[in-house]
């Protein structure tokens, strides 16, 4: 019901996009397929991307300090990747 509105009411204005991009929050967080198509995402990316690595700086955690965690993901050079950090892809 809630994605049959979004997809009803979706592209009609940016204010509109918005307040329907944050209530669909929980949806996106939750990879339903029918809410990343309606956002523009590629639901078979995954499938896509190869070698992700995490290597953190440390091997000990210290509560209230700061750590350095080097990743690596492989996509194809024609598919874009968004990593949500910082805004950058």
């Amino acid at each position: 019901m809630v994605i049959a509105f979004a997809q009803q009411y979706w592209g009609q204005t940016k204010s509109g996009d918005w307040i329907l991009r944050r209530g669909l929050r929980t949806l996106f967080k939750h990879g339903n397929p029918d809410m990343l198509a309606l956002l523009g995402y590629d639901i078979t990316a995954a499938e896509k991307v190869t070698d992700v690595t995490l290597q953190p700086e440390s091997d000990v955690a210290v509560i209230g300090g700061l750590t350095t965690v080097t990743y690596t993901v492989r996509a194809p050079e024609t598919m874009p990747v968004y990593l949500g950090l910082n805004g950058s892809s």
